[in-house]
C-alpha cells in the first residue's frame, strides 16, 4: 500500500510542530550555546532524511530555530539539558540533549545504551561504530553550514532517540541469531534468541518512544499535483510498529518473514545480519 502524497493535513501538522520559541535568559545564554536547528531537507545530506524515516524516533534534530537554547560544551557531548517540548519527544524521544561534536561522544553513547542486550560484543560495537560514524556526519555537517554562515546551523541528538536505534539494533542482531540457530538446527541457541525477542516489547528504549507499536491501515485525502483530490490509503505505522510482526516471525521458521519487517519498515545496519539477508534490500546487502 503507497505511502500518501503531502496534502494540507501535513502542511498543518508540520506548522503545528514548530511553536515559536521566545528569546532565551541572560543566564541561560550566558550558560550555553544556541546549539539547535534544523536539518535541510535540501542539500544538508539526504542520508538524514533517510534514517528519519527508517529508525522512526531515530536520533531527530531539534528544530527550535536560532533563538531557542541547548546547553552544550564543545569538549562534551552531553548538556545537561532535558529535552521539554512534546512535540520533539514524540519525534526523536524524551531524554538529554547531546552534541554530536563532543568528543565523548561514543563513551556517552555507550553509557546510554548499556541497558539494550546484544547477542556478542561484535554486535553491540557495530551498532556503536555505525551511530558514531553519523554522529561524525553532523559534526562535519554542522561546520560545513557554520562556515557558510547559515543561521540554523546547530543540531542536537537526544538520548531517547540514539537508545531507540540502539534497540532496533539490537533486534537485528538477535534476529541474525534466531536466523543462525534455526538454519543450523540449534534449537537451544534458537530459544534464546526468542526469548530476547519476545521480550523486546516491553524494553525501555523502546517503550519510551514507542509503548503501541502498531501498524493502522488508514485513508486521508489527498490532492495531486493536477489538483484532484481522492482518497488514499495508507499505513499509519509507529516507530516499532514493525516489531510485533518480527515477534510473531520468530515463533515459526520462515527467514523470509523475519527478514520481511526489517526491509520493509526500518533498517538493519548488513554486518549484523549476514545470516538473514531478507533483513535488507538486496542492493545494500553485505556481498
Amino acid at each position: 500500500m503507497p505511502n500518501p502524497s503531502w496534502t494540507d493535513d501535513h502542511s498543518r501538522l508540520v506548522a503545528e510542530a514548530a511553536p515559536p520559541v521566545g528569546e532565551p535568559a541572560d543566564a541561560e545564554v550566558d550558560r550555553v550555546w544556541n546549539l539547535v536547528a534544523a536539518r535541510r531537507a535540501t542539500s544538508t545530506p539526504a542520508r538524514r532524511s533517510r534514517r528519519r524515516m527508517a529508525v522512526g524516533a531515530g536520533v531527530a534534530a531539534i528544530v527550535l530555530g536560532a533563538s531557542g537554547v541547548a546547553a552544550a560544551d564543545m569538549w562534551h557531548a552531553r548538556t545537561g539539558v532535558q529535552q521539554t517540548d512534546a512535540e520533539s519527544i514524540r519525534l526523536g524521544g524524551p531524554g538529554e540533549l547531546i552534541d554530536p561534536r563532543g568528543a565523548d561522544y561514543e563513551q556517552v553513547l555507550r553509557e546510554e545504551m548499556a541497558d539494550i542486550p546484544f547477542p556478542s560484543d561484535e554486535a553491540r560495537d557495530i551498532a556503536v561504530a555505525d551511530q558514531v560514524k553519523f554522529a561524525l556526519r553532523d559534526a562535519e555537517s554542522m561546520r560545513i553550514a557554520q562556515s557558510r554562515g547559515d543561521e540554523d546551523w546547530r543540531s542536537v541528538q537526544i538520548t531517547g532517540g540514539m537508545r531507540a536505534e540502539a534497540a532496533r539494533a539490537a533486534l537485528c542482531a538477535w534476529s541474525n541469531s534466531w536466523a543462525g540457530a534455526t538454519t543450523a538446527g540449534d534449537d537451544s541457541a534458537r530459544a534464546a534468541a526468542i526469548e530476547v525477542i519476545e521480550g523486546a516489547p516491553s524494553w525501555p528504549a523502546i517503550t519510551d518512544v514507542d509503548a503501541d507499536q502498531t501498524i493502522t491501515p488508514k485513508k486521508m485525502w489527498v490532492t495531486d499535483e493536477h489538483g484532484s483530490t481522492r482518497r488514499q490509503a495508507y499505513f499509519d505505522t509507529t516507530p516499532f510498529g514493525w516489531l510485533p510482526l518480527v515477534v510473531t516471525a520468530a515463533g515459526g521458521r520462515d527467514l523470509e518473514a523475519m527478514g520481511r519487517p526489517f526491509a520493509e519498515h526500518t533498517r538493519c545496519i548488513p554486518e549484523l545480519v549476514p545470516d538473514l539477508p531478507a533483513a535488507v534490500p538486496a542492493a545494500f546487502r553485505v556481498q
